[in-house]
């Protein structure tokens, strides 16, 4: 419901904005779409094996991940990705999201 609120929102402030019951659409449109395309792109990519992410297993707050990206040469570059998860935030993640956190808890 969150989420459709904001879209909601959203989509009223741009009507305003646009004067238009059609124009608005437009930014809401293209954005939906650009954040879909990234996150295939990435699904892609890491379901390939292009990109790999070492130091989840230790996953704590202040320590850097590492991004690997393999090349089709074989050859890899290494990025060590800074985060600022917490250690709430790492439970969530490593649960698979906050509500298997909550709905493990009110058990």
């Amino acid at each position: 419901t969150l989420l459709l609120t904001t879209l909601g929102v959203v989509a009223f402030i741009l009507i305003i904005v646009y004067r238009s019951p059609i124009l608005w659409f437009l930014p809401l449109l293209s954005a939906v779409f650009a954040l879909s395309t990234a996150g295939g792109i990435i699904y892609l990519l890491a379901k390939n094996d292009v990109i790999d992410v070492n130091g989840l297993t230790e996953f704590i707050p202040g320590k850097s991940l590492n991004v690997v990206l393999n090349h089709e040469d074989g050859s890899q570059d290494t990025i060590e990705a800074n985060h600022s998860y917490n250690e709430q935030q790492i439970e969530w993640y490593k649960s698979g999201g906050a509500l298997n956190v909550i709905r493990a808890n009110a058990k």
